[in-house]
């Protein structure tokens, strides 16, 4: 349960800088600053370690991708959050 809770934060937490920023949009989105894993961790509740963890998860799940020192993500790692955030009062909470 907290790991689901961890992703999805941190999930939102890039859309948010994605939306933020004006460049949520394309296939593939290059976060708009180059926070590091502490820095993000420390925004969403999460330490350092967990972050990186997640964001290997990603790239080997084809949702994120490193490019030198620019982390892209792909727009379908947003799907559910998108569908909640177009509906959010269609939540089952």
């Amino acid at each position: 349960f907290p790991a689901i809770l961890g992703e999805a934060s941190l999930a939102w937490l890039i859309m948010g800088l994605l939306l933020a920023t004006d460049t949520y949009h394309g296939e593939w989105m290059v976060l708009p600053h180059r926070l590091n894993a502490e820095t993000l961790g420390m925004v969403v509740s999460l330490n350092r370690t967990n972050v990186t963890r997640q964001i290997s998860e990603w790239r080997q799940k084809g949702l994120a991708q490193r490019e030198g020192a620019d982390l892209l993500v792909h727009k379908s790692l947003f799907k559910g959050l998108e569908d909640w955030r177009k509906n959010p009062d269609d939540s089952d909470v």
